[in-house]
């Protein structure tokens, strides 16, 4: 059911941030290996599981992650092309 819910959603929100350091959470690969679309805080060593701004998507402060959820909310096409990559990443590598 919850692959579900990350597939039908437009967009998908990641908070990365526990007690200090920000990690890679379980949700980035459970949202993109749903084929679901991830805005995600940046974490330590992410841009070494999938590539930034093609597959994954960051943001550092919660200005910038409302302008990029207001830019890929008009930009349906990138978006899914984003989504699909990151989908195609997790399945190839990450499984």
């Amino acid at each position: 059911m919850i692959p579900i819910i990350f597939n039908d959603s437009i967009i998908s929100l990641n908070f990365a941030n526990s007690n200090g350091e920000n990690q890679i959470k379980a949700r980035t690969f459970e949202v993109t290996g749903s084929g679901g679309f991830l805005i995600t805080e940046g974490a330590k060593n992410l841009n070494k599981v999938f590539k930034i701004n093609e597959e994954i998507i960051t943001f550092s402060d919660l200005n910038e992650c409302a302008n990029k959820i207001k830019y890929f909310l008009d930009h349906t096409s990138k978006r899914d092309c984003i989504a699909n990559m990151a989908y195609l990443r997790v399945i190839n590598e990450h499984t």
